[in-house]
């Protein structure tokens, strides 16, 4: 990246980067690839060289030491959701031969293939059945009507899991935290927080968080499943510091008024980074013009 990259995001002060991957691979698996668009190998391999011609990348404890701090140097930490295996067989490869530290979030409900999470199962479902749009609406509350209608369209999620073992397994958490990345929890069964009370909130947060640490975690660490929108204070303060050290949410280049709340940048949701095509840099753009009328930050 140019010299006006660095000027770029010296001007905007925004020096901390969070990426957030769901999975990479060179075919989409069934389970995913009607949720969204994930990097292939080289993608990915192309998009991380070109991250970290700017940016420092920083184990997780760094980062957190590094959150009240004036940096000279923009850093960046990678992070991963949902725990897929492709996390373990794939990616962590790329990042041992790179030297790039990462944190993984995971769901404990799926770890060990016991379940899978209920949009993977829309997204399979949408593979053999015309319910794409009856599929799409299921939320949270009303994800048993996705077991009913697969029972109904032969789709069976037991076997699925079975045979292609989407999720880590315990032996391969433990090999990730063996080479020296993080984990984090994801909560248990990845709900919309929003949708959820306070009470249930917290109950998802703090027993994902105890599953992983029988991982031996330094850091406490907790990623909102899909979005940390309309989560209130009171959660923050009912589970910071009790329970976690860390949370994350995924808002891009925004300011939260929860200081241990760090916002992540989606990655998927934006097309590859290459040699002709940048968006971090038009959201650095929209992150200075967002401060200048007031729109860089989240309250709570």
């Amino acid at each position: 990246m140019s010299k006006y990259h660095h000027w770029l995001y010296n001007l905007s002060g925004k020096k901390i980067l969070v990426p957030l991957y769901h999975c990479v691979a060179e075919v989409n698996p069934p389970h995913i690839r009607n949720l969204y668009k994930i990097r292939s190998l080289k993608q990915f391999e192309l998009e991380i060289d070109k991250i970290l011609q700017l940016y420092e990348p920083v184990t997780v404890g760094l980062l957190r030491e590094t959150l009240f701090q004036n940096r000279e140097k923009p850093i960046v930490h990678f992070t991963f959701d949902d725990g897929f295996r492709a996390c373990y067989d794939i990616i962590m490869p790329i990042l041992l031969r790179k030297g790039i530290p990462a944190t993984f979030f995971i769901n404990s409900a799926t770890i060990g293939n016991h379940e899978l999470m209920f949009r993977c199962k829309a997204s399979l479902l949408c593979e053999t059945v015309e319910l794409q749009k009856k599929v799409f609406n299921i939320n949270y509350k009303n994800r048993a009507a996705l077991d009913d209608w697969a029972e109904e369209a032969n789709v069976f999620f037991d076997d699925y899991l079975k045979k292609e073992q989407p999720y880590l397994n315990e032996d391969q958490l433990r090999s990730l935290v063996k080479h020296g990345f993080s984990l984090g929890s994801h909560s248990i069964d990845h709900p919309y927080y929003h949708e959820i009370s306070l009470e249930e909130q917290i109950r998802q947060t703090v027993e994902s968080q105890y599953f992983v640490q029988k991982f031996y975690q330094k850091e406490r660490l907790f990623a909102f499943p899909f979005t940390d929108y309309k989560v209130e204070r009171a959660f923050f303060e009912a589970v910071i510091p009790t329970y976690i050290d860390m949370s994350f949410g995924t808002a891009g280049f925004k300011d939260d008024t929860i200081a241990q709340n760090i916002q992540r940048m989606p990655m998927e949701k934006y097309p590859p980074i290459t040699n002709q095509s940048d968006f971090l840099t038009f959201e650095q753009i929209k992150y200075m013009l967002k401060r200048i009328i007031g729109k860089n930050r989240i309250y709570r």
